[in-house]
């Protein structure tokens, strides 16, 4: 248990956050009700906050997608049969380093999903 503590947390604060986010969308945005309490929205606000609020969410996302891979690769090794070395590499952090070690690890075999692999949007989960 206390391996995967921190990501079962992570996800109880992203299911929190996300249950909030989407009723304040719903009050503000689809009821139209811009009046929360003593508080005002108006328009611009709105936008901001929702910006604010989806940016944040999925940061959230991601980190909790990152911590589970994070969980699951030493899981994975450490079982009966072991791991194959791309997937232990593979649920890792992407650098050029890992991406190498895929590419030999596959014989070369798969050069697009190589090149994906390190692609600019895998480096914002590392």
């Amino acid at each position: 248990m206390q391996p995967i503590r921190g990501l079962i947390l992570l996800f109880v604060v992203n299911f929190v956050f996300a249950v909030l986010y989407c009723l304040f969308v719903y009050h503000v945005l689809i009821r139209g009700v811009v009046e929360v309490g003593n508080v005002y929205f108006d328009a611009s606000t709105t936008n901001l906050l929702v910006s604010i609020f989806s940016q944040l969410w999925a940061i959230l996302c991601v980190t909790n997608v990152v911590a589970l891979f994070a969980a699951l690769r030493p899981a994975l090794a450490l079982r009966a049969g072991g791991s194959s070395m791309a997937t232990y590499v593979g649920l890792g952090p992407s650098n050029w380093v890992s991406v190498c070690r895929v590419a030999i690890a596959n014989k070369l075999m798969n050069v697009w999903c190589d090149l994906r692999y390190s692609s600019p949007m895998s480096r914002l989960t590392s």
